[in-house]
């Protein structure tokens, strides 16, 4: 059951990557303040940058630089759905949330879809419909 929300944008060079959200303020607080607010923008930034680089890795097209760096890809890719579940949890512990996910935005861009998704099963929304898709605007 849902209290209250926390969506900032995750906004990369290219425009919105996805959506950081986080549910039910818990603790002596009833709602998420502005601090809460300041910090999950931080924590969308280093998301966006983080998601930059992995994108920027599956744009490279020199043969050479493309096998370099699809093996230190191909190490760092087992890790990377650990650093950002590891980023969530931080968050949502740091602003006392009962749960957070992680929405990113479809290569189509017609919608949004959890990678993380905290005590919750994968969420597909189209990205012009609800508040995900508000704030990824």
């Amino acid at each position: 059951r849902m209290h209250n929300m926390l969506c900032v944008p995750v906004k990369g060079s290219d425009g919105c990557l996805g959506v950081l959200q986080m549910l039910n303020k818990q603790g002596d607080a009833d709602r998420f303040s502005p601090h809460d607010e300041r910090l999950a923008a931080r924590f969308g930034g280093m998301i966006a940058y983080i998601l930059q680089g992995v994108r920027e890795l599956e744009q490279v097209t020199d043969v050479w630089e493309l096998e370099q760096k699809l093996l230190a890809a191909e190490r760092k890719s087992s890790l990377d759905e650990d650093i950002f579940n590891t980023v969530i949890y931080d968050v949502s512990k740091l602003l006392d949330a009962d749960r957070a996910s992680l929405f990113l935005v479809s290569e189509e861009g017609d919608s949004l879809y959890t990678m993380v998704a905290k005590d919750t099963q994968p969420i597909r929304v189209p990205s012009d419909k609800g508040l995900v898709g508000y704030v990824a605007r």
